[in-house]
């Protein structure tokens, strides 16, 4: 008789997760994966703001420095071929993009792919035209991953110097960032999530001779929830939410001589992002990311330590404008 409400207990917990069992297997699963028609195309707007402060301290003085800049415009996405292994061949192209840089005296100024800029912003004029002057082709695995982007080069043989037009890196981390997700499970109930790892290049904006040279990545190891899925004019639009957590990596071998010993340090990480998605189109219709970082850098100099700061804080935006079949 004393074991009786042991067995009762048991007997609870078994019911209790009978029907969670019960619960969880009558819930609505969702396919996040990319299952797109040859010949979609969609256009969207983008606008991404970076600011910085930096602050350089050395023998107890410090000064502090802001600065930033604004990129918008738009680009056209589409599906050029889908193969037979659910992987598919897709084309971007920027149509169009302006920077609005902000000095430290706050003063802006704008440069637009589509207008010849004078100097001293010439060059960096010269560059957004050869960006937005052709399309790039990308190979996107079953699962939504960019593999690979060709194109670049093509590019980068527009402008003086090659440097002046982003690595293939960056472009493929900007059409992971557009219409498709990555790495979604094939089936994911609402409150599911997956994990996905991603390798970006960094600029730490370190304002010193010889720093611009130095070649660093994140890591980002991101987890996606999905958080909701609704009927909105009978298209059923998901919301995914994502947080980050992020590790700073440095080519040491990319250090120029010239630079003084230096070591590097990633804090104050926070990566925010939420995703609007079409299930009938399996694209993103609006995408809205905040990023902040604090890289500090500790640099040995003859007359003693000195290190600088640098805040940088993001946000990016992505709206789909106009699609079709």
């Amino acid at each position: 008789m004393k074991h009786k409400p042991i067995i009762n207990t048991f007997a609870f917990l078994f019911a209790f997760c009978l029907v969670a069992l019960i619960h969880a297997q009558d819930q609505d699963t969702y396919d996040l994966q990319p299952h797109w028609k040859q010949g979609q195309e969609s256009r969207y707007e983008f606008w991404n703001q970076r600011n910085q402060t930096i602050t350089i301290s050395m023998a107890g003085n410090s000064n502090d420095i802001t600065r930033g800049y604004t990129s918008e415009g738009e680009i056209i996405w589409r599906v050029k071929t889908i193969k037979a292994d659910g992987s598919a061949i897709c084309e971007l192209k920027i149509d169009f993009i302006t920077i609005t840089l902000v000095a430290p005296d706050k003063s802006e100024t704008v440069i637009d792919s589509r207008k010849s800029a004078p100097e001293p912003y010439k060059r960096f004029s010269d560059a957004l035209t050869a960006i937005a002057s052709s399309w790039l082709t990308f190979d996107v695995a079953p699962n939504g991953e960019v593999r690979s982007v060709k194109g670049v080069k093509q590019l980068q043989s527009k402008v003086q110097d090659p440097e002046d037009v982003p690595e293939a890196l960056d472009f493929i981390e900007s059409a992971s960032d557009l219409a498709t997700l990555v790495g979604p499970p094939p089936a994911l109930q609402i409150g599911g999530s997956w994990k996905q790892k991603f390798r970006w290049t960094f600029d730490p904006s370190i304002p010193f001779p010889g720093f611009n040279k130095i070649k660093s990545h994140i890591n980002y190891n991101t987890t996606y929830t999905l958080d909701s899925v609704e009927d909105v004019e009978s298209i059923p639009l998901a919301t995914i939410t994502g947080t980050a957590t992020m590790k700073l990596d440095i080519d040491k071998s990319s250090i120029p001589k010239e630079v003084p010993p230096v070591t590097f340090k990633l804090s104050n990480n926070q990566f925010n992002t939420q995703i609007l998605y079409d299930l009938q189109r399996s694209e993103a219709v609006g995408r809205h990311t905040e990023q902040q970082n604090t890289v500090t850098a500790n640099i040995a100099t003859p007359r003693g330590n000195l290190q600088c700061q640098v805040l940088l804080q993001q946000k990016s935006q992505v709206l789909r404008l106009a699609e079709t079949n």
